[in-house]
């Protein structure tokens, strides 16, 4: 029986990310209102080498482009993102397509 890998799903605003200047802060976009804490940063890289991360966001896929960069480049590896309140799994186009289905 194949033993199943632990997933954390995280909220990025106000959680992962922060509209002040952090310690080490990793700067997401060029206008300087989005942190993340590069020491988080570390911690997940860690993390998501035993559990599947998952980041839960109201942002649109387009919007979560630098995070996601900002993420592989410190070697955290996202299995999926929950975009635009939930109506979005971007690892799972199914369950998109299903909840589109139900709420139409």
């Amino acid at each position: 029986m194949k033993k199943k890998r632990l997933a954390c799903v995280f909220d990025l605003d106000g959680t992962l990310n922060h509209a002040e200047p952090v310690p080490d802060g990793y700067v997401i976009g060029g206008s300087g209102e989005s942190y993340l804490w590069r020491e988080v940063l570390r911690k997940l890289a860690i993390l998501s080498r035993m559990a599947d991360i998952i980041v839960a966001t109201a942002r649109s896929e387009s919007t979560v482009r630098d995070f996601a960069a900002a993420f592989e480049e410190e070697d955290v590896s996202v299995q999926g993102w929950i975009l635009e309140h939930g109506t979005v799994v971007s690892s799972h186009p199914e369950w998109t397509e299903k909840l589109m289905e139900k709420a139409g």
